[in-house]
């Protein structure tokens, strides 16, 4: 995949990025997304100073306040106070020292864990990573719990806390150097319908439907589907004119309960069967007509797919 191409990359050129654990250059970015819908976060890095014979970059999103960061040769990340002329420490990955951390607003002491780890997210999978656990701090159900970096690569996993509990979020987006790359893994749809036509004896009964929606992911990892009800799928059949003729949902009733499922490790199949009554397939003329079916995450069809089929009237003698 593109993504680990890139990834790799980066990982193997550490003469760029000597002890880089958030590398930081001009038009660097990272975005992440939360295991929660709708919540995500970016760091970008923008403008270089030089102040006190020091090169600074100024940094916005990697906490509550922007700053002006620069990495030492140990990759510990420093801000400066321009004003006093004097700098504190915001990041130290040097195991087993801790620091007032400033990230999260609620002074919290960090540290760094001496022993690396794995790690295993949307941006893929690394044997190397280092750990910075964080203390309570002044707030009780606020502030950051741990954060998981990869040198060269930067900040890949950050977990908070809320009054709803701890909410994880990984990297899925990033530009780092010449290197620019999305996490995102590519998603298969497919529809099916048996022999791509509908059958009918006269035109005057109820017409049987099935189709099959196939889901699966071009990743390694799983993807997170998140459903804002018992729903998990729709499906519609268009005329000629584009008219939605029918649809799957119509009539049915669903659980206000919200649901995820994970698409990965083969293709998942939505078998999707109704009857047309006679009454409404009586309109529908014999001709070509398009099937959608997609999956009701809550942000539109976001996972569709469509087929073609045609409907034919067999009459007997």
């Amino acid at each position: 995949m593109r993504t680990t191409t890139a990834l790799f990359a980066v990982l193997l050129c550490p003469a760029l990025f000597a002890q880089d654990y958030l590398p930081l250059g001009d038009g660097n970015y990272w975005t992440y997304r939360s295991d929660r819908a709708s919540q995500s976060f970016t760091i970008t890095v923008g403008t270089p100073y030089q102040f006190n014979d020091q090169v600074y970059y100024s940094v916005k999103g990697y906490g509550v306040a922007n700053g002006f960061l620069r990495s030492t040769a140990e990759g510990d990340l420093l801000q400066v106070d321009m004003e006093a002329g004097t700098e504190s420490p915001v990041t130290i990955f040097a195991p087993g020292k801790q620091w007032e951390s400033p990230l999260s607003g609620c002074q919290q002491t960090g540290e760094a864990s001496a022993k690396r780890g794995g790690y295993a997210g949307p941006a893929g999978i690394f044997a190397s990573a280092v750990t910075v656990t964080y203390g309570p701090g002044a707030c009780s159900d606020a502030g950051f719990t741990e954060e998981t970096y990869v040198e060269n690569v930067g900040l890949v996993r950050r977990v908070v806390s809320t009054l709803a509990g701890p909410v994880q979020y990984d990297l899925v987006a990033a530009r780092v150097g010449k290197f620019t790359f999305s996490a995102d893994p590519s998603v298969i749809v497919r529809l099916s319908v048996p022999e791509n036509s509908l059958q009918r004896q006269t035109a005057v009964e109820a017409l049987h439907l099935r189709a099959v929606l196939h889901v699966g992911a071009i990743s390694a990892l799983s993807v997170k589907v998140r459903f804002p009800t018992s729903q998990r799928y729709d499906l519609v059949l268009r005329n000629a004119a584009g008219e939605v003729v029918y649809r799957w949902s119509d009539g049915k009733a669903f659980l206000d309960v919200v649901g995820e499922e994970f698409v990965g490790g083969g293709p998942k199949a939505y078998q999707i069967e109704d009857a047309i009554d006679a009454a409404a397939a009586a309109n529908l003329a014999d001709g070509i007509y398009t099937l959608e079916a997609w999956l009701t995450t809550g942000d539109g069809p976001k996972f569709s797919s469509t087929v073609s089929v045609e409907l034919n009237t067999r009459q007997t003698p």
